[in-house]
């Protein structure tokens, strides 16, 4: 599989982003092309090889174009959609600014239509989620990875004054993600860099299993001393791996006055959202009242998304959350034959050895009633196919 892993040491920003991508193989002339897709709204990106910390690296600029500026969600969606650009591009750019403009509208208690951007420079924001879009896309990336995040320090002057680092908007689009501070003065992490990462990255703690076949380097505007302001970027292939480790939160809430039957309705939501275990226990709660502990277990950059979902469809008014980390083992589906059809039986390997063999349920039970037979054996005659065929291989 083909992918990108993000090595945050100096942070990340959109235009860093951007750089990494077009020293990875991004063409600058089709970058352009593909940005010209957004019409009268059009601007142009420039890059050039700059050295940050004794190493060098590509550093972008966005030259603005003649339409006007875009910085309000209904009228970024509609340029979208009034665009040329490949809709692969307009969807994953939709969801970076519809994250933004939730998280906005949750500090400054608006809703997300009425929010402007002011501080995240509403052209170069366009350009940079747009283009890393365009990128990725470009590139036929398939999977995105990124490394911790370090957040720098101090504080970071704004249209709204003086504000601490990560700025707001970026500490809120970065909750569940595994950040850290090395103590350099400066924004490392913009609002921009925080939305692409939250939106379209999934963290990796450790450097993946890949074989590498470039690595790309995005400067940000800003040198320091002793320390190269770069995005580092390894592309490659990431190799298959026995176990799956991965960062994730789980989320706590008990409720006790919600109509039992929205319960499904719910779950069926949170997994639309990404959530990898949503589960219900009975509780008693405080003055011995009867409730349901809803549990949630979700990679931390779906983070946004099932937080407005537990509000919208349940009656809590809050609830607890935690990060910590999950181990799966490899999966993949094994169809095989049986009296009753093709079953697919789901097998769960550690470093090669099958740990699990199950067969697929919903396979099962439309084969048990399509030749009205009792679903157990139907399973157990999978299973037993399963392991016939396996026999046979060794």
């Amino acid at each position: 599989m083909k992918t990108l892993y993000l090595d945050c040491f100096s942070g990340i920003s959109g235009d860093m982003f951007l750089g990494t991508l077009i020293d990875l193989g991004l063409d600058l002339e089709l970058l352009n092309r593909e940005l010209a897709g957004l019409g009268e709204n059009a601007h142009r990106v420039s890059a050039r090889e700059v050295t940050r910390g004794g190493l060098r690296g590509i550093h972008c600029e966005v030259h603005a174009g003649t339409g006007k500026g875009l910085n309000n969600l209904p009228a970024i969606e509609a340029a979208l959609g009034n665009s040329r650009l490949a809709d692969a591009v307009k969807e994953r750019s939709r969801n970076i600014f519809r994250s933004l403009a939730a998280i906005e509208g949750e500090l400054h208690g608006k809703d997300p239509e009425e929010i402007h951007f002011h501080e995240l420079g509403a052209v170069d924001t366009l350009v940079d989620v747009v283009g890393a879009c365009i990128g990725l896309e470009a590139l036929e990336i398939e999977k995105l990875l990124c490394s911790p995040l370090n957040l720098g320090s101090g504080t970071v002057k704004a249209e709204h004054g003086t504000l601490p680092v990560p700025s707001p908007a970026a500490a809120a689009l970065l909750r569940g993600r595994s950040v850290y501070s090395s103590g350099l003065k400066g924004e490392l992490v913009t609002p921009t860099g925080a939305a692409v990462v939250a939106a379209l990255a999934e963290e990796s703690s450790t450097f993946p299993p890949m074989a590498v076949d470039r690595i790309g380097y995005g400067a940000g505007p800003r040198e320091y001393a002793d320390h190269p302001n770069l995005l580092r970027g390894f592309l490659g292939d990431l190799k298959e791996a026995s176990i799956r480790e991965e960062r994730v939160v789980v989320i706590e809430t008990t409720i006790d006055d919600m109509n039992p039957q929205n319960y499904v309705h719910l779950m069926d939501r949170l997994f639309e959202d990404g959530a990898r275990e949503v589960f219900l226990t009975p509780v008693i709660m405080k003055k011995n009242r009867p409730g349901t502990l809803v549990t949630i277990i979700v990679p931390g950059d779906k983070m946004p998304v099932v937080t407005r979902r537990i509000f919208e469809e349940t009656t809590t008014i809050g609830f607890r959350f935690k990060e910590t980390d999950r181990i799966e083992l490899e999966q993949r589906i094994v169809p095989v034959s049986t009296r009753f059809g093709r079953i697919g039986v789901k097998a769960s390997s550690y470093q090669g050895e099958v740990m699990q063999a199950t067969p697929e349920f919903d396979d099962c039970r439309r084969a048990a009633r399509d030749r009205r037979v009792p679903l157990k054996q139907v399973q157990e005659e999978a299973l037993a196919a399963y392991r016939a065929a396996k026999g046979k291989k060794k």
